[in-house]
């Protein structure tokens, strides 16, 4: 392990405000991995929210995992440093869920090269058929994950769909309780089934015209079809004449130059 990375970490870590770390032990060690830098990461209220979500749990640890910047990347590879994360620099492969965070669909490049160059340095088995009982389990969630998978679906084991903070304490509570009876990972994966997820070895094969990605733009007050947010919430459209608005524009702008 090399101590300039390991370092360069601690450092970070403490200049932060309201992170959490807990001591090794009595907690199920979640790694929480942003496929970007951490700034970008960092930026993302959807992992913040998770990110203390999950420590707020007494049965769990969430660390992060961030993609090494452009400079840093090439001395894990010549060192073979594993990726480590910002709170204890504990490798990736230490802990007992890897969840994947994946907001955006240009970041599905960065979960590749995190996956190929960083998983295979943390000794995790690259794809989901090949690991054993005692590989950690590997998730991922996000916008991007609810509504394309497909690109991931032999690399991860289950995919959390829709919002993860409704979703993820669920999730949680059936894996511990698969660790209690002492079930193995696709047991344990499937327990979360029923709560929002979607399977590796439930997929069914797809054919390449079902796996493009079809954008149709749609008229009207219908949301279209690539309006992500809209179909995460399920909240309906609000519509709004527009003489209404304008009469509601001019009345607060009366009242604010009166």
């Amino acid at each position: 392990m090399d101590h300039r990375l390991k370092s360069s970490l601690q450092e970070r870590f403490a200049k932060e405000r309201g992170s959490y770390r807990y001591p090794a032990g009595g907690r199920t060690r979640f790694a929480l991995v942003y496929p970007n830098t951490y700034f970008v990461g960092m930026s993302n209220l959807g992992l913040h929210i998770i990110y203390d979500l999950l420590n707020r749990r007494r049965d769990t640890a969430c660390e992060r995992f961030f993609l090494p910047d452009r400079t840093e990347l090439p001395r894990y590879e010549r060192t073979q440093t594993p990726m480590m994360s910002v709170e204890t620099q504990t490798p990736l492969a230490d802990f007992a869920v890897i969840g994947f965070a994946i907001s955006f669909e240009m970041d599905y490049f960065n979960v590749v090269k995190m996956l190929v160059k960083i998983l295979t340095l943390s000794h995790v088995r690259l794809y989901a058929s090949e690991r054993g009982a005692r590989d950690p389990l590997v998730i991922a969630g996000g916008p991007c994950a609810t509504f394309n998978p497909e690109p991931l679906a032999e690399i991860v084991d289950a995919f959390v769909i829709g919002e993860g903070e409704a979703i993820m304490p669920a999730l949680m509570d059936a894996y511990h309780e698969g660790v209690r009876q002492g079930a193995d990972r696709s047991c344990i994966a499937s327990r979360g089934y029923p709560v929002s997820m979607c399977l590796h070895s439930m997929r069914p094969p797809m054919t390449g015209r079902e796996n493009l990605l079809r954008l149709r733009r749609k008229r009207g007050p219908r949301p279209p079809s690539f309006a992500s947010g809209s179909k995460i919430s399920m909240h309906p459209p609000r519509t709004r004449l527009l003489s209404r608005r304008i009469r509601s524009s001019i009345s607060t702008s009366s009242r604010r130059y009166a």
